[in-house]
């Protein structure tokens, strides 16, 4: 088995788009079976796409960008505080199998 770990720093740097992509093309070329996130933010005010999830969740557009490249993962994000005031930052889990359980996991 294969398992990333990874502080994200999400959405607190320049060219996060970018790092996006550059991180989906790592994962898909290491073809890690899990991805264990950190620091995986997402705008307080930004639309919530599904649950908990807003649309411009860090994991989730990771997820995304993995599936452009062919590959499917799963991921399950959870809250655990406010960064900046303005970030709802928690953390996440890749998978390329899926999770039984949608609810919380953060401890």
């Amino acid at each position: 088995m294969k398992l990333l770990t990874l502080n994200c720093h999400s959405w607190q740097e320049e060219n996060q788009l970018e790092k996006i992509k550059y991180l989906a093309e790592t994962i898909y070329e290491k073809d890690y079976d899990v991805a264990a996130l950190q620091e995986v933010s997402q705008h307080r005010d930004s639309n919530i796409v599904y649950g908990n999830i807003r649309e411009d969740n860090f994991a989730l557009l990771l997820v995304e960008e993995l599936k452009k490249l062919g590959t499917d993962y799963n991921f399950i994000w959870d809250f655990s505080h406010y960064g900046y005031d303005i970030y709802e930052e928690g953390v996440a889990l890749l998978s390329k199998q899926p999770f039984n359980e949608s609810k919380s996991f953060y401890i």
